[in-house]
């Protein structure tokens, strides 16, 4: 499941993620060292099991932290993207990204460390336009006194594109696999954020037709030259030194646009670089339209959800038939295009809690016998097993026939041990 959320109440949100899954493995990935240890020391306060991962630490500590990690003595880590590379651990439930990942490459990678046992996995990001220019400045940092001014574009555009993914109201799924060359024949998903929106959150998006048309007519007007933040002062009528040495005051969309706030118009602009119309051309930013926009000047619409003051990424919660808010989707849950949930691995979804005392109790023995072997928990058997298991309750080793993970090595030296945990479990 892929999912966006503003960057602001990030630390809030995230503890409630992270409360959402208790015992299951999660990674957090941060943009700083520090950022790192303050995450992992925010949840070990609030009783989380995390250690921190970052190139900082030295090298004993990394390989503690992360062959904790891999055995289950903690839950989270907290990591820089120095973690992960060559981390086979098949059973991780959930990525957080605390920061904008620097292109769409690294994120793919990071998020596809989670679900490799092939149950389901939740990815947050959490987004800012901020990052945005908090990437750009590193990379400016890192590439002063440097002569190779193609590679600073390449890596501000990447930055860009990363973006964009964070911005866009259609499918995320299909956005990334579209960057690899890939086509998404699906119109929904049914496991990002965008295509789990129900009916009512879809029919409250808003017609931004208008304020569309005049943000991509002042980009013109000011002949494809300048950034969003020029664009918007043109816009609201600004009295600055530039558009007067430009004389842009006396362009006709000079003023016309004071029904949106200044950081609304922004989000506006960087909608519609996420949906095509416009780009937004390294390394700094200057706004060109793109062949698309003809259609939408001459009879396009441009339906969006509501423009956020605030500005940043999506901050909608979405409506339940009873009117509740809610998130769109509940932790773990793949809803198909129809509504209700997708074939495929089992999850904790419809667990009562009979069934999930009995996956911790597996848990607990797998960790148990994994500790004794020396090998990680998920070598023993994997959640996706221990879920399957908790679903049929095989109460002898025959009866393990057929089910995921269980071979007739694994039947033989865990097969009975297991199955006398589910049968104990059934007598009280």
């Amino acid at each position: 499941n892929l999912r966006v959320e503003p960057k602001n109440g990030a630390k809030k949100r995230l503890m409630a993620f992270v409360r959402e899954r208790p015992g299951t493995s999660g990674i957090i990935y941060c943009l700083s060292r520090k950022s790192t240890e303050d995450i992992a020391e925010l949840l070990r306060a609030a009783g989380v099991a995390a250690l921190p991962y970052h190139a900082g630490l030295d090298s004993s500590v990394r390989e503690a932290n992360q062959r904790a990690f891999i055995r289950d003595d903690v839950q989270v880590i907290a990591a820089t993207i120095a973690f992960g590379m060559g981390i086979d651990k098949s059973d991780v439930r959930w990525i957080v990204h605390m920061d904008l990942p620097k292109d769409l490459e690294g994120y793919y990678q990071e998020i596809g460390r989670a679900g490799r046992d092939g149950s389901n996995a939740d990815c947050l990001l959490f987004y800012s336009r901020a990052d945005v220019v908090k990437l750009k400045r590193f990379l400016s940092d890192q590439s002063a006194g440097m002569d190779d001014g193609e590679l600073d574009e390449a890596a501000s555009a990447r930055i860009e594109e990363m973006a964009r993914y964070a911005e866009i109201d259609s499918c995320r799924r299909s956005h990334i696999l579209a960057h690899f060359g890939e086509r998404y024949e699906k119109d929904n998903c049914g496991a990002c954020d965008n295509c789990l929106m129900d009916p009512e959150s879809r029919s409250a998006r808003v017609d931004m037709t208008i304020p569309a048309r005049k943000f991509i007519s002042a980009v013109i007007r000011v002949g494809n030259r300048f950034g969003a933040t020029h664009v918007v002062d043109v816009l609201l009528g600004a009295d600055n030194e530039k558009i007067g040495r430009n004389g842009h005051q006396s362009l006709s969309v000079y003023g016309i646009g004071g029904e949106l706030k200044r950081s609304q118009w922004l989000e506006l602009g960087h909608r519609l670089v996420a949906s095509g119309y416009l780009e937004s051309v390294p390394p700094y930013g200057v706004l060109r339209v793109c062949a698309s926009v003809r259609g939408l000047l001459k009879d396009g619409e441009f339906i969006t959800r509501p423009l956020d003051a605030g500005g940043g990424a999506s901050d909608r919660p979405t409506r339940s038939k009873k009117g509740g808010a809610r998130p769109g989707y509940e932790p773990g849950q793949v809803l198909g295009s129809s509504g209700y949930a997708a074939k495929g691995a089992p999850g904790p979804d419809s667990e009562t809690p009979a069934d999930a005392a009995l996956f911790e109790r597996l848990r607990v023995l797998r960790k148990r016998l994994a500790d004794d072997a020396g090998i990680p928990p998920y070598v023993v058997f994997p959640d996706r097993t221990l879920r399957e298991m908790v679903r049929r309750k095989p109460r002898s080793v025959e009866d393990m026939e057929g089910l995921f993970g269980v071979g007739a090595h694994k039947a033989d030296r865990y097969g009975s041990v297991f199955a006398a945990a589910i049968r104990e479990s059934e007598l009280g």
